[in-house]
């Protein structure tokens, strides 16, 4: 696993189409945005055993999305 120090505002490029984003650092909690391709798959770590034991649609019909 590749471990990164990153400040607010500051970005991680993954690949050619992915981008996180720190959004804001509050404590200890850490927020973060993710611009990815609409076909990709976004979900929280504990919710991924769940999705993929069940129908996940993944998205809504806009290009904005929410993670769950």
């Amino acid at each position: 696993m590749l471990v990164l120090s990153r400040k607010e505002n500051e970005r991680i490029q993954i690949g050619d189409e992915i981008v996180l984003t720190i959004t804001a650092i509050k404590g200890n909690r850490v927020s973060v945005g993710i611009e990815a391709p609409y076909d990709v798959a976004i979900r929280r770590g504990e919710l991924h055993a769940r999705a993929a034991s069940t129908h996940d649609p993944g998205r809504s019909k806009s290009r904005q999305r929410q993670v769950a």
